[in-house]
């Protein structure tokens, strides 16, 4: 049971890791796009970010299904440290394509 339970976080968290990797991405690109694809990268920067969000719904969730959250405390870290990432640099992403 703790195995399947382990996935069914780890699998949204991997998801979560991967839209960060992708509004990194947007980061490191958002100062040399044109102006014609600007408006692209800054939605594709909130759509991660949103991603972000609804999976870690789906992970805070499922750690409320474990219980003893005392054995995740490293992921429930990092879920947070995910979300505030993806929020902060999506601010950087749209600040940067909206001037």
């Amino acid at each position: 049971m703790q195995r399947a339970l382990r996935g069914t976080i780890e699998v949204p968290m991997n998801a979560a890791r991967a839209a960060v990797a992708g509004i990194e991405l947007c980061v490191a690109v958002s100062g040399t796009v044109r102006a014609a694809v600007a408006a692209d990268l800054g939605a594709a920067a909130a759509l991660l970010e949103g991603a972000v969000r609804g999976m870690m719904l789906c992970v805070a969730a499922n750690l409320r299904a474990a219980g003893d959250e005392s054995e995740f405390p490293m992921l429930r870290s990092e879920a947070q440290d995910l979300a505030e990432r993806a929020h902060r640099m999506t601010g950087v992403v749209v600040s940067a394509v909206s001037q």
